[in-house]
């Protein structure tokens, strides 16, 4: 995730656009609710993953449910209050005559203006002031997000139930010092497979390659790449279909309340996952260069060769 203060400098913030939005709790209080239910049990059922309100997110939800009625050109088409965050999505549908920013802080002070009145009293703010906008873009960007939005409560419940998969570690290998998160077992297993495809590679040596990895995945070993050329991608998306054991190794660090996304977060809690990074992290963008995917790929075979 972003830092929290960061914003898309290029972007410009008056025009019709979709961001989510995630503002956090001060000190990260559970203070708008409680999880409830199963990680395991099906949508719409009485033991769905959900979020029992507090009080105080009772308000907070009609609040924001409230922001399209003041700013007429705007829409809030989804949105899940955490206990101790809040993403939603804001569609603007028309330019703004202010910085979309305005809009956001001012639900941040009205949440905090309730929060210290009656009958809350409560002694510092509700919400950080700071906050993380992610610009959507791709066509099927938006549906993905408001997916991950309402799956919120599930994926907090299983990394409650699988809390180590998901902190960020520090290991040392070979005398090297990295970060990591998932399962740091998979380095342990004893068939581990570096995934590398070079992009010179014709079509059928593509599908002869992919054909070998997924064999030997099945066979049970265990697949480690960063995945960068796109015979890579295409091998670890024919893996994650398949279920298979992945160790990735990342371009970047990880940030503070870092998680994998989409069906990286599923693969993490299952222990079927290994995020590898030998970079501090930086909230900067990561310029790609021959040298550091050189680094990536060298650490890769490294981590694939046994004592």
């Amino acid at each position: 995730m972003p830092d929290q203060n960061q914003r898309a400098f290029f972007h410009d913030y008056r025009r019709p656009c979709i961001y989510m939005i995630t503002i956090t709790t001060q000190n990260r209080l559970p203070l708008l609710g409680k999880v409830v239910g199963s990680p395991y049990a099906p949508k719409r059922t009485k033991d769905a993953p959900r979020v029992r309100l507090s009080d105080l997110g009772e308000v907070i939800s009609k609040t924001l449910a409230h922001l399209s009625w003041k700013y007429p050109q705007i829409s809030t088409p989804a949105w899940q209050i955490m206990p101790d965050h809040i993403h939603f999505l804001v569609y603007v549908k028309q330019e703004l005559p202010f910085h979309f920013s305005s809009i956001v802080y001012n639900f941040i002070d009205e949440s905090n203006q309730i929060y210290q009145s009656e009958p809350f009293n409560g002694q510092i703010d509700l919400f950080n002031r700071g906050y993380n906008d992610r610009i959507l873009s791709g066509k099927n960007q938006l549906q993905a997000m408001i997916d991950y939005i309402h799956d919120n409560p599930r994926r907090f419940l299983l990394r409650k139930q699988n809390s180590d998969f998901f902190r960020v570690q520090n290991i040392e290998w070979r005398g090297e010092a990295l970060q990591a998160v998932g399962n740091v077992n998979l380095l342990r297993h004893p068939w581990r497979l570096q995934v590398r495809v070079s992009r010179r590679n014709s079509e059928i040596q593509l599908h002869q390659l992919t054909e070998q990895f997924m064999s030997a995945a099945k066979a049970g070993a265990v697949l480690v790449s960063p995945f960068v050329s796109p015979g890579e991608c295409l091998v670890k998306e024919k893996a994650l279909e398949s279920g298979f054991p992945l160790v990735m190794i990342l371009d970047n660090g990880f940030p503070p309340f870092f998680k994998p996304y989409g069906r990286l977060f599923d693969f993490c809690a299952l222990g079927k996952l290994l995020l590898v990074s030998m970079f501090p992290y930086s909230s900067s963008r990561i310029t790609p260069t021959k040298q550091r995917f050189e680094q990536m790929n060298l650490l890769a075979y490294r981590l694939v060769l046994n004592d």
